[in-house]
């Protein structure tokens, strides 16, 4: 189990629809335009409904009927995005208690009760033996420093933290899928204030052993899955020390031919 979060238009959902036999529960409307194994068909649904939301009863009946089905067509399901379960929680319990607000439950009652709902939604799916990631935007959120009273940025997955603190025990991989410059890359392990990591600590590691932070991924997001699962074995090096590497041996080589260059 995974979770995967990225700011928005990134490709995180092609990314994770890469994955083999993967469907794609989509919480809310994405690019009408991705060829995916996906459920609802968002486009046939507004064709119908221009106001349509997926209700929490629809999303449970989906759920168990994937769960219900075993890996008899797909071994994945990726939920995109975790953070709609929230608002899809919220929705019904508005209708049920016929509330405008969750603040209309007298002392914060109403965020106990969301938070259950959100929890029975995945439990229907986590010991059902079908593989399940999550796929989230990301934001940042202020952190005070334990040393002194600093207020730092963090950056971490977007959903309500109730259920971002329970799901981060749960899950054995957090990456963050983000771009730096004109390169996509996947950060692995957390540090620089990131919230990364890896749940076995023998794999992404380069060919010296050392720790791999993050990994270059092809600009095409369809081919991730071969890089993830490269990183996974141990066979790609670290992004930042890679680009060290190979700016040091640029860096000698003018140097070379200049010298070159004063000898002549």
């Amino acid at each position: 189990m995974g979770l995967i979060y990225g700011p928005k238009g990134v490709g995180k959902t092609t990314l994770i629809a890469s994955f083999p036999n993967t469907l794609v529960n989509m919480t809310e409307q994405g690019r009408a335009n991705l060829r995916i194994h996906q459920w609802p068909n968002w486009v046939e649904k507004r064709k119908h409904d221009r106001s349509y939301v997926l209700t929490y009863d629809e999303e449970m009946s989906f759920l168990e009927s994937v769960a219900e089905s075993g890996n008899s067509k797909f071994d994945r399901l990726a939920i995109d995005t975790a953070d709609q379960l929230w608002q899809i929680a919220v929705d019904k319990l508005l209708e049920d208690h016929d509330i405008i607000d969750i603040s209309g439950i007298p002392h914060g009652g109403g965020y106990p009760i969301c938070e259950d709902h959100v929890k029975r939604l995945l439990n229907t799916i986590w010991g059902s033996g079908i593989g399940l990631w999550l796929v989230s935007h990301t934001t940042t959120k202020p952190r005070q420093s334990f040393v002194d009273e600093t207020v730092l940025e963090e950056t971490v997955p977007t959903m309500d933290k109730r259920i971002w603190a329970w799901i981060r025990q749960k899950v054995d991989f957090v990456f963050l899928y983000d771009r730096v410059g004109d390169d996509r890359v996947l950060v692995v392990r957390g540090k620089d204030r990131i919230t990364a990591s890896v749940g076995p600590q023998n794999c992404f590691l380069d060919h010296n052993g050392e720790e791999v932070y993050r990994i270059l991924m092809p600009n095409d997001p369809t081919k991730g899955y071969e890089t993830i699962l490269a990183g996974f074995n141990n066979e790609l090096p670290d992004y930042d020390r890679e680009k060290e590497r190979v700016a040091a041996l640029k860096k000698q080589e003018v140097a070379k031919k200049l010298q070159q260059k004063i000898k002549s």
